[in-house]
């Protein structure tokens, strides 16, 4: 792997529908740009990696790249950040055990199939939930590739010390399996995903004495019982057409831990 190349185009018969697919779920752009420098924000998720041994890497990473920022914005000026949450669920496994991860080798290569422009306009990397050899790889690389992106690394042990960063969470579009892996994580230390100040502050819609609310003063029908705002909101959701096309969405059950995360997001306001 020494030149980069596009993906082929989708009307190429080489155009792999599935690589391109789970390109998606490995970078994607972030909704909203970050809200401390106001630059584009893309997502990577480590969990979304497939395993080495039933995937080509090689044949993948063209289909990943190609997702960052066009060069041509990037030449009129424009900066741009990733997101990394380097911490893979528990559940990013295979029936054979671990999943098998591309070798440090192959990560510098792709580093390095990198431009220039794309290096030079990326104004920080976060790594959030990094472990000590992903620590060990990253600052390996950048010191093969001349050491100038040191400054740009920021390495954080949880999702919420981005707030401290001036990088709202609740802004951002954060995979499920990083939100379960910060629920045991904070289950050890018998916290909360969600800051309890910040809970307070909102809107609770779980765990009510009165679970059919009623009408403000502000509202049409004041003083009438209503269905939960959850039930609403939901009920909306899933009439949405592509939620209705969703093959199973009624019969895969949810796991215990990942209901109880989606419940403290949703008081959040996420």
């Amino acid at each position: 792997m020494h030149t980069l190349l596009p993906p082929p185009p989708p009307s190429s018969p080489d155009y792999s529908p599935s690589l391109a697919k789970l390109a998606s779920r490995i970078l994607y752009p972030n909704p909203l740009p970050s809200s401390a420098t106001h630059h584009p924000l893309y997502i990577l998720n480590s969990s979304a990696f497939p395993d080495a041994r039933e995937t080509s890497y090689d044949d993948l990473v063209p289909y990943v790249l190609a997702r960052l920022p066009a060069e041509d914005d990037l030449l009129a000026g424009q900066q741009y950040e990733i997101l990394f949450f380097a911490k893979a669920s528990a559940d990013d496994a295979t029936k054979d055990g671990k999943k098998k991860r591309p070798g440090w080798q192959w990560c510098v290569q792709t580093y390095q199939l990198l431009s220039r422009i794309l290096r030079k306009r990326l104004s920080r990397l976060w790594i959030v939930g990094a472990e000590s050899w992903v620590r060990m790889l990253v600052e390996g690389v950048m010191v093969i590739s001349g050491g100038k992106g040191r400054k740009k690394v920021v390495f954080l042990r949880g999702v919420k010390e981005l707030d401290a960063w001036g990088v709202k969470v609740r802004e951002l579009c954060v995979p499920s399996g990083v939100w379960v892996a910060e629920r045991r994580r904070k289950r050890k230390r018998r916290g909360s995903v969600v800051d309890e100040e910040r809970k307070d502050r909102g809107r609770r819609a779980f765990g009510l004495r009165e679970p059919l609310p009623r009408g403000t003063a502000d509202e049409e029908h004041e003083g009438r019982v209503r269905l939960p705002r959850v039930l609403r909101e939901a009920t909306s959701f899933l009439l949405m057409d592509e939620c209705v096309k969703t093959q199973g969405i009624f019969r895969v059950n949810a796991k215990a831990v990942m209901v109880e995360v989606l419940q403290e997001l949703y008081e959040q306001g996420q």
